[in-house]
């Protein structure tokens, strides 16, 4: 049965506890293979798959259910992603505890979020929308509702659609098609990625308080990303902040008041001794000094300039946290391919799922050894703690972004 409170475990460590897991966590650094540098998008390559694949495979050396949704280009497999979306838990297989979005079978989707395909700063705060709203993440152009996402929202029999970001990211254009369509239109959308990521943070706090903030550099995608399945998962806001060792909070109008806000109104505010949870992710070229102080208390996770570095470490600390339950699902995305990822959010936070990035090597792994740690072994220590749980695999995107067996990595092997 779905549990509208469901959260985090909240309360179960005091600030004594807080320092010990932050002590645990920053050496717990673990790798997997994913590309730096040029940026490649579903659009950009040519996919060796069929045009749209939902295709469904076992692992032979394990139990190991592989499910691969993915299409031509990032509509088609934001698509295929929401056709999982809005199957029931029993299809999906979740079992009791691991239900947080209402059940298909109960509540039928209504609703989708629709972001800009192209431009991903504005969508990165959306995680919790697609909990609130039950709700999967559709792409659009920005001047023209996209024909195969529109094709998509016939075909659901969506009645409101929630935009993310303001009309210079998807346009009235595209809000006057829907309307058309007999739809209800939803913007949030601020003058800037950092007003639109408050704005969201709002309306999810407004509609459930919860004990944790999530704040990420609103010019890194793939830390935002990596977070994004718990964000969606427990409802829990995801903050951006301007990237730069001299930014603040005051960078950000509203954002300091807001924080403040939610310290008196959180939901363990009745607790003695229990405070807000705050949690920011990325190097200090990411998220400054100045803004951890100011956040009093703020734990820091994933801390390297190395993306993939860091997503493996915010999975691992999630793990020991108890928020991935116990990693039954696995999504394998694109750490440079933003909108697959991004569509995948929603899919990871209905089915407890943490997402790794797969891509190809643009890091030297025995130079990241040299750099942080033993790369091979931390991924090994890593996986090892969850890889015999884990029953489903999926593979967003087409085999050029995800290529077959990425989900040997979860043997500890690169």
């Amino acid at each position: 049965m779905y549990n509208n409170s469901i959260k985090r475990k909240e309360g179960i460590w005091n600030m004594k506890n807080k320092k010990l897991l932050k002590l645990v966590a920053i050496t717990a650094i673990v790798v997997t293979t994913l590309g730096i540098g040029s940026s490649v998008y579903a659009s950009d390559v040519k996919n060796t798959s069929v045009a749209t694949s939902t295709a469904v495979s076992q692992n032979q050396s394990s139990n190991r259910t592989i499910k691969r949704l993915g299409g031509k280009d990032r509509f088609d497999t934001a698509i295929e992603v929401s056709n999982e979306f809005t199957k029931s838990n029993k299809e999906l297989g979740l079992i009791d505890w691991e239900f947080a979005y209402p059940d298909i079978a109960n509540k039928k989707v209504d609703t989708i979020i629709l972001c800009n395909a192209f431009d991903y700063p504005d969508a990165l705060s959306a995680a919790p929308l697609t909990h609130m709203y039950n709700a999967p993440i559709l792409l659009t152009e920005k001047d023209k509702l996209n024909s195969k996402t529109e094709a998509q929202i016939k075909k659901l029999g969506i009645k409101n659609v929630v935009i993310v970001g303001g009309d210079g990211v998807v346009s009235n254009t595209v809000t006057n098609r829907l309307k058309s369509l007999g739809i209800k239109v939803e913007r949030i959308g601020g003058v800037d990625r950092y007003q639109t990521s408050l704005l969201i943070a709002k309306k999810v706090f407004n509609h459930q308080p919860t004990n944790t903030l999530h704040f990420v550099s609103g010019h890194n995608f793939t830390d935002a990303l990596s977070v994004a399945p718990v964000s969606a998962k427990f409802m829990q806001p995801m903050l951006l902040v301007p990237q730069g060792t001299n930014k603040s909070l005051s960078d950000v109008p509203g954002l300091k008041e807001f924080v403040e806000y939610c310290e008196k109104n959180h939901s363990d505010k009745n607790k003695p001794g229990y405070s807000l949870w705050k949690y920011s992710y990325g190097s200090k070229n990411a998220l400054s000094d100045i803004i951890e102080k100011e956040l009093k208390g703020v734990d820091r996770i994933g801390y390297t300039t190395s993306a993939f570095l860091n997503n493996l470490q915010i999975n691992n600390r999630k793990l020991f946290d108890g928020d991935l339950g116990s990693a039954n699902n696995v999504i394998f995305t694109s750490g440079k391919n933003f909108p697959d990822a991004l569509t995948s959010t929603a899919l990871a936070g209905k089915t407890s799922s943490m997402i790794i990035y797969e891509g190809t090597v643009g890091e030297n792994i025995n130079e990241l050894s040299q750099k942080y740690f033993d790369a091979r072994k931390y991924l090994n220590d890593f996986t090892a703690k969850f890889r015999n749980s884990v029953t489903k695999v999926y593979y967003i995107g087409g085999e050029s972004i995800v290529p077959n067996g990425a989900d040997k990595k979860l043997n500890g092997q690169l």
